[in-house]
């Protein structure tokens, strides 16, 4: 008898797609019409400054615990890129509630 495949994430159509909507999603549920947008734009910040940091803090703890040493050079720019997808992710709903803080 064959295993059985289980379902991950990617097999459900409604959780595809890209990050920005996660992000606008959590912000939903506890925003009401008298919130400023600048008071979102600040949740973001922290939170997505939270996060970019313990990815760096998590990448440099797993290099120095394998390689021995602090990351430098090539290293050090990898744990950049690969934490800069958090920030990437940031980006819209950012650029969407400073639209909406601005009145435009």
């Amino acid at each position: 008898m064959r295993p059985r495949k289980l379902p991950t994430v990617s097999d459900r159509p409604a959780e595809r797609g890209p990050h920005h909507r996660a992000t606008l999603s959590a912000l939903v549920g506890y925003t009401t019409v008298e919130t400023s947008a600048w008071v979102r734009v600040v949740d973001i910040l922290v939170a997505t400054g939270g996060l970019w940091a313990a990815s760096m803090l998590a990448d440099w703890v797993a290099h120095l615990g394998v390689h021995r040493s602090v990351p430098r050079g090539r290293g050090a720019l990898r744990m950049l890129q690969s934490s800069g997808q958090i920030v990437a992710a940031a980006v819209l709903p950012l650029l969407t509630l400073v639209a909406a803080g601005a009145g435009c």
